[in-house]
């Protein structure tokens, strides 16, 4: 017996050869049984065996942020949590169709708990989890670019079965960040899932990204006028000198140059709507000054496109651009300029129509401007 039990030890098969010993230990218990009955229970504790280490790897390798169990999950009211979606979600069918979560809320209302809730209980599953704050995600992929395994660790995280990732958008991204962002998530696109926490409301979520990618998103002709409606008046109204220059970060150096005006041409918005747009353009072009600049100017200003493409034509710097030589260094053209303006009005109106349609469609009261003589 001793020469089995090497060979079960040889071969790694210890559940095998600890409910072997369990037998010799408790021989009444088994004696009834035939051959094939006692080697399915020796196969069986193997199996168990293997099961739970593999469910203690999957969880380590997670590195999951919580210890957190969605069988304590807290559903009171407050919360807002639906017990029969989060059944139907441990159920694992959005997995299996590739889909994904996303988790919103407030700071420390638990969103990173019942995330981590969620990875853990689909390692009980036997499926690979991976738990990453999206910070820590991206200095992770930098410093693997560094040491040769950035691929490695990309073909790692697109395969696993999902990924977790935490404080989504809290600070914008650079463009290595962006570029390796976006090659993660088009690597796991329709092929596995991602659950995605945030605080960062989805009408931001471009702020994260910087410097606007102009190449991308056009409105239909009913949004355009709808928008452009808007910011018209809305120019007028901060031409006119009525918005509080501590009210807003980025307007407050612009409304420094504007006179008020006692009496007006342009037709106008009322106080609270010019308050509210202020918020929304001041939140959406945080990230980009240059085409927060345009919007005023030709908004605000009402200078026309061809003015402010002269305007950064004389201004710009020589850059890198593409000729039928190569690539050149040199300052680029007038037309240059105004394709750049027409793209960067265009994607303003763009990223601004969501945000505040959703502004004015969640409305909440304002505090009150100045009076203009």
């Amino acid at each position: 017996m001793q020469t089995v039990q090497q060979q079960l030890a040889g071969l790694k098969l210890s559940g095998v050869q600890a409910a072997l010993t369990l037998q010799q230990q408790q021989p009444v218990h088994y004696q009834e049984l035939s051959f094939e009955e006692r080697l399915s229970l020796l196969l069986e504790q193997e199996i168990s065996l293997r099961d739970k280490r593999k469910i203690e790897r999957l969880t380590r390798q997670a590195r999951f942020r919580l210890k957190a169990e969605l069988a304590y999950v807290d559903y009171s009211a407050s919360r807002q949590l639906d017990k029969a979606t989060i059944r139907s979600l441990t159920q694992g069918e959005w997995l299996k169709h590739h889909q994904n979560i996303l988790i919103t809320g407030a700071t420390g209302c638990g969103k990173t708990w019942l995330a981590c809730a969620f990875g853990h209980h689909y390692c009980q599953q036997g499926m690979s989890v991976f738990y990453f704050r999206l910070k820590q995600l991206l200095a992770q992929m930098y410093l693997a670019q560094a040491q040769g395994s950035y691929r490695k660790l990309l073909d790692t995280l697109a395969n696993c079965s999902l990924l977790l990732l935490d404080d989504w958008g809290l600070e914008p991204l650079n463009s290595q960040q962006r570029g390796d962002l976006l090659e993660l998530i088009d690597a796991r696109y329709d092929r596995t899932s991602t659950l995605i926490t945030r605080q960062l409301p989805v009408a931001n979520w471009y702020q994260m990204g910087g410097r606007m990618n102009v190449a991308q998103g056009r409105l239909n002709y009913e949004q355009y006028h709808w928008i452009n409606h808007w910011l018209e008046r809305w120019g007028a109204w901060v031409y006119s000198g009525r918005l509080e220059k501590p009210q807003s970060n980025l307007l407050a150096y612009f409304m420094a140059t504007v006179t008020p005006q006692a009496h007006h041409t342009r037709p106008l918005c009322n106080d609270d709507d010019g308050l509210l747009i202020s918020q929304v353009v001041d939140t959406v072009l945080a990230a980009d000054n240059p085409a927060f600049g345009i919007l005023l100017s030709y908004y605000v200003q009402r200078l026309s496109r061809y003015s402010i493409a002269i305007y950064r034509q004389k201004t710009a710097l020589p850059r890198n651009i593409s000729t039928r030589g190569g690539n050149r260094l040199k300052t680029p053209s007038l037309a240059t300029c105004r394709r750049e303006v027409d793209q960067v009005l265009e994607k303003s109106l763009y990223l601004l129509h969501p945000a505040l349609e959703q502004a004015f469609n969640h409305r909440q009261p304002v505090a009150k401007v100045k009076k203009v003589a």
